[in-house]
């Protein structure tokens, strides 16, 4: 049914330019499939990253409202889990973006997984300095924690997964045109004094 549709449009176009007069500029017919937009890419790429970080902050609040002692053995798990699922989540990220055009990056997602274990080991490392400084560990156990250290990882961390982030955005919106521009095909009827026919122009 699809041929012969587009046998019909173009046996039209050919008839409509016999019938112009010699020297008149033809009409340019342009056949687009339905475009693809660069700012659903963009919100789709900045959602993948908002609610997993929306959901870690709720996992934070929760634990913190709940547990008054993070060290004792009987705390309430529902906010680490939350903020451990969020954690996984972030590892995709902003795969929804280039996912719009059937895109998936598996070699960002592993920056970012590599990326998360810094930022996370990171945190820890402060963490146990911190104690450390408080004296709320032995002295012994604290020879191999490093604050400078453990701020070096999370800012590193950090970084790169915000700069995976930033590449995410700008190559979904870069595929987003790509995928547009292969979709779309123009037909130019030709003119001249004895014959009239079609020139099909498609994208390269």
């Amino acid at each position: 049914m699809r041929r012969i549709v587009i046998v019909a449009v173009l046996a039209s176009a050919t008839a409509a330019a016999r019938a112009e007069p010699p020297g008149l500029t033809p009409p340019t017919i342009t056949f687009d499939k339905p475009e693809k937009s660069e700012t659903t890419a963009t919100v789709l790429s900045v959602v993948g990253v908002a609610v997993p970080l929306a959901v870690i902050g709720a996992g934070l609040a929760l634990d913190k409202a709940t547990n008054s002692d993070p060290r004792a053995e009987d705390n309430e798990p529902m906010g680490i889990t939350l903020v451990a699922l969020g954690g996984i989540a972030l590892i995709p990220g902003s795969v929804p973006g280039r996912g719009y055009t059937n895109h998936v990056p598996w070699l960002n997602m592993g920056v970012r997984l590599l990326a998360l274990s810094a930022t996370i080991s990171g945190a820890l490392e402060i963490g146990d300095a911190r104690r450390c400084q408080r004296g709320e560990v032995a002295n012994e156990s604290c020879s191999d924690v490093s604050l400078n250290d453990g701020y070096t990882m999370l800012g590193l961390g950090l970084a790169t997964y915000v700069g995976s982030t930033i590449y995410d955005i700008i190559a979904a919106r870069r595929e987003v045109r790509e995928w547009n521009r292969a979709r779309r095909a123009t037909v130019v009827p030709t003119l001249s004094r004895d014959s009239a026919g079609l020139a099909i122009q498609l994208p390269l």
